[in-house]
């Protein structure tokens, strides 16, 4: 018996960017549905410091007060979390708190920017 697993286009695009080397720069939205959004997630590997299993446990975390995801690939592993809109007050400290979780899963660089309410994380 012959087992056939389907991919998605996306993470498909993915899987080829990040494990070999098919583009230098490439920006995907990540899918709502949180198992497609794994799997996209999954499909980078591990490239340099960046960790898909740590990296989607943070996604997995914040889903519910994420706007959309991006994955794209510039350089590096480049992530974007948009936030829901929220207080100005609640903004800085969701934005503060993300870039923490960021950080301990050894994001090189973060970066908020509060008027598109989004959040940037880069592993080089």
């Amino acid at each position: 018996m012959t087992v056939t697993e389907t991919i998605s286009d996306t993470e498909a695009v993915v899987w080829l960017v990040f494990r070999h080397d098919a583009a230098l720069t490439v920006r995907v939205r990540l899918p709502r549905d949180k198992t497609e959004a794994q799997r996209v997630v999954d499909a980078v590997g591990c490239y340099n410091q960046f960790r898909p299993d740590a990296v989607w446990a943070i996604m997995d975390g914040w889903w519910e007060h994420l706007t959309c995801v991006e994955l794209a690939r510039d350089r590096g592993v480049h992530v974007t979390f948009t936030l829901l809109p929220a207080a100005r007050h609640h903004l800085l400290e969701a934005a503060a708190m993300l870039r923490r979780e960021l950080a301990d899963v050894r994001a090189e660089e973060t970066s908020v920017n509060l008027l598109a309410r989004t959040v940037q994380a880069w592993w080089d």
